[in-house]
């Protein structure tokens, strides 16, 4: 499997000491506006470099950013269906997930990647809270809620905003 890693931070870091990954199965770090050469003795690309690359996946290691790293990997053409979100949620307004405006959930991406088979440690560790959360919210206010388009959730009464 070749995957790049999105992310050279923290989150990178815990998900590499899992040893879900062997060295020779990560092509490289991705970082938005790149700030160093190499990480964990691979390359660091910016995105742009690495439009027309070979990879399986790419395992977004960053939170708080998902829908602008989404953003971005959409406007460079880059194969959504192997972009892995730790955080495929987001509130209805496009705020993230780890604000507390209180407004319910959308995905970000509608591309059902089973990260739970390819990458379990990735998705126990990571992934699978952040998917509860998401869901738990939508269930718990679905009663007081209506669909309008693209999968997000506008509110009635209480939740109206």
């Amino acid at each position: 499997m070749n995957v790049f890693i999105w992310g050279t931070g923290t989150i990178a870091t815990e998900y590499l000491q899992c040893g879900e990954l062997g060295k020779n199965e990560i092509l490289g770090f991705i970082e938005t506006q790149k700030s160093k050469d190499y990480f964990e003795e691979k390359k660091v690309y910016e995105p742009n470099e690495i439009i027309g690359m070979q990879y399986d996946y790419i395992i977004v290691c960053v939170h708080g950013y998902e829908r602008e790293i989404y953003q971005t990997a959409m406007e460079l053409g880059l194969d959504l269906k192997k972009l892995i979100l730790l955080n495929n949620w987001e509130w209805a307004d496009g705020e993230n997930i780890y604000t507390s405006v209180p407004a319910c959930c959308r995905v970000i991406s509608s591309y059902d990647i089973q990260a739970q088979s390819i990458f379990p440690i990735l998705y126990k560790k990571f992934i699978q809270e952040v998917q509860d959360r998401g869901k738990k919210l939508s269930r718990m206010n679905f009663l007081n809620l209506y669909l309008k388009g693209d999968r997000t959730f506008y509110g009635k009464g209480f939740y109206t905003f």
